[in-house]
């Protein structure tokens, strides 16, 4: 049991990013023989990997690319992380030449502070996007939104309907919520080749 439960662990951290999958096969203990020749192999390709820097230019250029597609004339995007690290990268990466355009809400933000963040995105006509890490799938009301972005596949299906539930929700006034998935790409030339 313990073995079929690591590795539907690995499997999900491997959804979230590399980084996610690297600490979940890193800080687990030994549980059949063999297993410390395959970490030394995990650490090697780990080392060659150049991280999430790659994934980060993807998901700028697809929601950049998704914010023209729009038809509305100031879009409201949410992209959803499911590590904080990942959204706080992207957060950082977005706003490094005009901080207006995104907003992020992440583990540990205070509740006046994520109330202050939400309340910048719903007015400002400059903050176009909002980037949420797991905590932002439950409880937020992000109904005024146009479009979604996961950035990543949760595994679980209720985590994605949470995320899809905080921009569908009663009292919806627009008709269209238009959804993107970003996944690697398999073909020559990708940076997950």
């Amino acid at each position: 049991l313990s073995a079929a439960l690591r590795y539907r662990d690995l499997v999900e951290a491997l959804g979230i990013s590399v980084d996610a999958f690297a600490e979940a096969v890193m800080s687990r203990e030994i549980l059949f023989p063999g297993e410390e020749e395959v970490r030394t192999s995990i650490r090697s390709i780990l080392a060659s990997d150049p991280g999430p820097r790659g994934k980060l230019d993807v998901v700028v250029d697809g929601l950049r690319l998704l914010k023209g597609q729009c038809s509305v004339h100031a879009p409201k995007v949410v992209a959803f992380c499911s590590a904080t690290s990942m959204a706080q990268a992207l957060h950082k990466m977005v706003t490094r030449f005009d901080p207006a355009v995104a907003s992020a809400v992440t583990q540990g933000l205070p509740p006046d502070q994520t109330e202050a963040v939400l309340n910048q995105f719903a007015n400002s006509a400059d903050t176009w996007l909002l980037i949420v890490d797991r905590n932002g799938e439950e409880g937020l009301n992000l109904n005024f939104a146009d479009a979604i972005v996961h950035v990543d596949l949760p595994l679980s299906a209720t985590r994605i309907e949470q995320r899809i539930g905080r921009v569908d929700r009663f009292g919806r006034r627009k008709n269209v919520i238009r959804h993107r998935i970003l996944l690697p790409f398999t073909y020559e030339g990708s940076v997950w080749t």
